[in-house]
């Protein structure tokens, strides 16, 4: 393959050492590999809920649309990478930006009361209905970087 892509995908892998070895396998020498996936510093904004499938309280069903997330440091790419003969020629994080200057934002509507129906979701999702009633908290917890792409290229004598 002249170029391989990976969109987001990784941080639901838990060993990245063995899909590097596949993309460096299948790149001829002097192939790209550009990889995109959620910045470690998200999982500080965002944290995944650990779930331990068969407990009383879940059943022992396994849980449907919950997979395990691995937020890992920048360094873990390269551990994976540049043995291979993978060589990094350039990395972004790449970081929200402000969603909305709080003169943007209109006053919460007093009227809009949440509704009381149960929310099924788990608890550490965000709350979207918050990032517009509280504009300078959201401006400071999505200062951060989300997402981190790699460009790699695969060296000419790596086979």
């Amino acid at each position: 393959m002249d170029a391989v892509v990976c969109t987001l995908a990784l941080s639901y892998v838990k060993d990245l050492r063995p899909v590097f070895a596949e993309f460096a396998r299948v790149l001829r020498p002097g192939g790209h590999l550009v990889v995109s996936d959620a910045h470690v510093a998200l999982a500080a904004v965002r944290p995944v809920p650990s779930y331990v499938v068969g407990t009383p309280e879940h059943g022992t069903e396994p849980l449907v649309g919950i997979l395990p997330e691995y937020h890992r440091q920048l360094s873990y790419y390269l551990a994976a990478a540049l043995p291979l003969g993978l060589q990094v020629k350039r990395c972004e994080e790449l970081q929200r930006s402000r969603l909305a200057k709080p003169d943007d934002v209109p006053p919460a509507d007093p009227d809009d009361v949440p509704s009381a129906e149960p929310d099924e979701r788990p608890a550490a999702t965000v709350s979207w209905e918050i990032l517009f009633r509280c504009p300078e908290a959201t401006a400071v917890a999505f200062d951060v970087p989300s997402v981190v792409v790699w460009h790699f290229q695969l060296a000419p004598a790596a086979r």
